[in-house]
Order: structure tokens, then sequence, then C-alpha cells
């Protein structure tokens, strides 16, 4: 088994609680001293952390929202770098070190930052909200993608705005916050994978790998919801709300994954994958994207690490993997629902007459259909 050792140290002086030169100074500005010091006696590239793992108690206030992270961002380390903060209640710090000692010993990491802290003053302080950076920061985040996205098998899936409007309980409504519609969404995290010491081991990746509509998607409304939501993101209908992120994104790769898998359940990850790549949409946004290569699947020549290959075609995908030749053509047909500002397809003739007849009340034909 691997050996594990300390090869530097370092910690703030203890100053009185609530009156000491301390008390006012948020968490991860106090942490992120400690640990841009330990980094630099140590003498390693801040490219070579490969993870920060801090112990504290109270995790509430600026020690709250994953304080190791928002530490390791003040100290000055690279983006690439993760966190995970732990509260044991008691020995929080003594258990991130044994945990970073693990890390190196039984998971391969070679670098890891660890220690811990408890500024009471502040987390019990009336200044205990808030916190904001003010450097070590840029106007575009990058590489802030999780570990849980960053596998080589692993698809990840950036976000993209189809709509800022909707009918709410209160009536027209509009949130503007994830950007103009068919660009980027604000929130969507750019690539690439974040480094480690060992190239070999984790080589350089595009990620994410494909883009799908991740704002603004009505949702299902949970109806035992713990916080009510508000009447404004409620659909008119009651029953859908609006919502976004990457995890509204996520599921649009998913859905046409089954799909795919139906027309070819013997596909592989990488057939998957290549199908998916292979079949994207334009985009005026969606410049300088990458043209698929089998050979350079995971790392293009001109890597793209904000849209990946580019914006997700579901039809063209399942297409792609079936191997039955079509059918005879049939006419689809668009129908539209001002009161729930809903849009609904069918090809289905019993659909379409009751659509016409009222028999579903409140639905139009929008002029539009297609075969």
């Amino acid at each position: 088994m691997r050996e594990a050792v300390i090869v530097s140290t370092a910690r703030t002086p203890i100053g009185r609680a609530y009156r000491g030169a301390f008390n006012n100074i948020k968490s991860p500005t106090l942490l992120g001293h400690a640990i841009s010091y330990a980094v630099q006696r140590a003498g390693v590239a801040g490219e070579e952390i490969e993870d920060v793992v801090i112990g504290t108690v109270l995790t509430a206030g600026t020690a709250g929202m994953n304080l190791a992270r928002n530490a390791s961002v003040a100290s000055g380390l690279p983006l690439t770098a993760p966190g995970q903060t732990m509260d044991r209640q008691c020995s929080s710090g003594l258990m991130a070190i044994a945990t970073a000692a693990k890390q190196v010993m039984v998971d391969g990491m070679d670098v890891v930052v660890a220690g811990g802290s408890a500024p009471f003053s502040i987390v019990n302080g009336e200044d205990a909200t808030g916190p904001v950076f003010t450097d070590h920061i840029t106007s575009v985040t990058t590489e802030i993608l999780t570990d849980a996205s960053s596998p080589r098998r692993v698809i990840a899936v950036a976000s993209y705005n189809t709509r800022t409007t909707w009918n709410s309980l209160n009536g027209p409504n509009t949130d503007t916050y994830p950007g103009a519609v068919s660009d980027i969404s604000v929130f969507s995290s750019r690539g690439p994978r974040r480094n480690c010491s060992n190239l070999a081991k984790c080589p350089p990746i595009m990620k994410p790998e494909i883009t799908a509509p991740g704002a603004t998607i009505m949702a299902a409304l949970t109806a035992d919801k713990a916080t009510a939501t508000e009447r404004t993101a409620i659909e008119a209908d009651g029953v859908h709300y609006a919502a976004f992120g990457t995890s509204m994104a996520t599921p649009h790769i998913t859905g046409a994954v089954a799909l795919m898998l139906q027309q070819d359940p013997a596909a592989t990850p990488e057939t998957v994958k290549a199908r998916l790549y292979a079949t994207v949409q334009p985009s005026p946004f969606a410049t300088n994207l990458p043209v698929y290569s089998a050979a350079t699947q995971d790392n293009p020549a001109n890597p793209n690490y904000t849209w990946g290959y580019g914006i997700l075609d579901a039809a063209a995908a399942v297409k792609a993997s079936s191997s039955t030749p079509p059918g005879a053509p049939v006419t689809v047909v668009e129908f539209y629902n001002a009161s729930l500002d809903h849009y609904f397809i069918t090809y289905v003739e019993g659909e379409i007459t009751k659509l016409d007849n009222g028999t579903f009340k409140g639905w139009a034909r929008s002029g539009l259909s297609f075969k």
C-alpha cells in the first residue's frame, strides 16, 4: 500500500472570540490564507492539487455552501481543484486529514490539501451570510464541472435557453436570468474537466460533450413540495412550474438515449455517443463547433468547452439508430392552447379530430404542419 506523508503545514493565529482581530473575517477568506501558505511551503503547483478536504463544525453562514471549495477559490488555487467539507462534531479537522490520507493511499491521488476550520465569531455573529468573491475570478467561470461528469464514458450535458416567458397563475411572466433564447445558459458549467497530476490517468477530454434545453422548462409540479412554489413560477394550468438547470437539460439526453436503445438494443456507449455527437443541430450562438470524428471522439482537434459538439437533435439521433427503412410519410399537425401557453403535435387522426371539434377544449391549429 502507498504511504501518505504531510509535507507542509500552515495555520492562522488564535484570536479572542467576538472581540479579536479575526472576529469579522469570513470563513473562506481566513481559511484561504492557510491553504495558500501551506501549498507555497510544500513547493507544489496549484494544478497538482487533486482535492481540498476541510473539516468544520457549524457549517452555516460563510462556513456553509461547501467551505472547502469556497476557501480553495479564495486561496487562489486553480478552479480545477475540487473541494469537500466534513462536519464530524467533533474532530472534523482530524477526519479531513485522515480522509485525505486515504485518498493518497487507496484512491490513487498524489497531492491533497486537508485541514480544519472553526471561526465561531463570524458563524455566530451578525455578519454570517453573504460571501462574495472579489478576486481570483473571471468573467466566464471555467473548469467547474463536477467529478460526477468527468469520467470518459459519462456524458456531460450543457444547458441552453429555449424560452423566457410563460403564463403563470398571476398572468404573463418573464425570467431573463438564464440569458437570451437560443444562447447557452449562464449557469451551464464550462469545461474542460479538471486536470490531475497524472495525465496518463486522466488525459484531456472535451467536457461538456453535448447541449440540450435547460431553461426555461415547464416541469411537473410536485404535490407535496416542502416549500411552496411562487405563483409567478407556476404555470396557468396549476400543475407545471418554470424550472431551469442542467438537471433539466440532462433528461433530454437520457430520453433520447432511451429511444435510441429501443431502436438498437445492442448499441454500446461509444456507439450511442457517436450517433448523438454526429447529428447535432446548428445554432447561430453555437459557433466554432468541432466536427465529429470517431478517431478523436473524446478530445476533438478544436474542442468547444461551452457547447461540446452542439445541440441535441433527438429525432436525427434516433433515426441514426434505426435499421428499419422508413415507412409511408404521415402528416403531423401542430396545435396551440393560448390559456396554457402549450403547443401539441400529433399525427393520430383521432386526436386531430378531437382537437379540431373541441372535444379537447382550448386547442386550435397553429397553421403549421409537416410530413
